[in-house]
């Protein structure tokens, strides 16, 4: 469902962006609409990229978990980015590839790790999660096949871009 999701979105980002040319020198994000049930947490925002860091299409879904995160520490370490994250959404059963990277997300400490969704889409997503004062903010980026590190740093420059920021200040209670 998301690869063929992704694929149509992609055109439909191209065209919109000028060009196959155009859009292969930076990443464009374009917001869509969240595509998954509704579960204990509010829905999120979603966003398809193309072009630049983002290659030939990354999907990045976002929310915010109010009162569900360490309190003390955020999400600093595996098992903690292992409970808060998202990654179930895209597959029940999924592995870690690697031990998790502490990343600055949405002026938060966080942390970063790949995971591969073990779905018949051979999926892999990258969570991002973040945590002060006892409240998440999580994001995965999924890409099917080879997950690009350039991947991880555009996910990464676009949930730092301010605005981005402000909005997950906002969802936190802080805006």
């Amino acid at each position: 469902m998301l690869r063929a999701f992704g694929a149509a979105l992609a055109g439909l980002v191209l065209a919109n962006a000028g060009g196959a040319a155009h859009a292969q020198d930076r990443p464009v994000w374009k917001e869509v609409a969240w595509p998954f049930l509704r579960d204990a947490w509010p829905n999120g925002r979603a966003f398809f990229c193309i072009g630049g860091d983002c290659g030939d299409g990354l999907s990045l879904y976002a929310r915010t978990k109010n009162g569900f995160c360490d309190c003390t520490r955020g999400v600093s370490d595996d098992d903690e980015i292992d409970r808060v994250g998202d990654v179930y959404l895209v597959a029940p059963d999924f592995k870690p590839l690697a031990p998790s990277e502490p990343e600055s997300l949405a002026g938060m400490n966080g942390r970063i790790r790949l995971y591969d969704a073990t779905s018949a889409l051979q999926e892999k997503v990258l969570s991002l999660a973040g945590g002060r004062d006892c409240n998440a903010f999580v994001a995965m980026a999924v890409k099917s096949g080879a997950f690009p590190t350039s991947g991880a740093k555009a996910a990464a420059a676009f949930i730092n871009e301010p605005s981005f920021s402000k909005w997950v200040a906002f969802k936190q209670g802080g805006g």
